[in-house]
């Protein structure tokens, strides 16, 4: 995993089709650096709130839309919960109700590290 200092600010909601799935995302706009086009990345985000520094894990999503290279990204923040029968499990950030307040545009994430995860250029093989 690559350091990184760079900061992700909420621009927008996520799109309907991780919503439908129950997926709620974010769209961000990073800062400083630039992203491969249609990739996937995973990052450590932290959140400060109330003089608390969060450290969660999350998967970045860059816009496939753009030329090569993209400061726009789809992200989905993940939350560990505590289950009675598995232990701990991560799940969707943002599909709980005590965090839906970073789904409010201008908030900003710092993103602490980031990996490539792997691309897609759209085309699917049939089976």
């Amino acid at each position: 995993m690559a350091n990184c200092n760079d900061i992700l600010e909420v621009v927008g909601k996520g799109t309907k089709l991780m919503k439908s799935i129950n997926y709620p995302t974010v769209i961000v706009q990073l800062q400083m650096e630039s992203l491969k086009k249609s990739a996937m990345y995973y990052v450590i985000l932290e959140i400060e709130t109330k003089g608390y520094k969060h450290k969660l894990p999350a998967l970045m999503f860059s816009n496939p839309y753009a030329h090569r290279r993209t400061k726009r990204a789809e992200l989905l923040p993940l939350c560990f919960v505590k289950c009675s029968k598995s232990g701990t499990r991560l799940v969707p950030m943002m599909s709980r109700k005590r965090y839906r307040y970073a789904n409010r545009r201008g908030f900003s994430f710092k993103m602490i590290s980031v990996s490539y995860g792997g691309a897609s250029d759209g085309q699917r093989e049939s089976t």
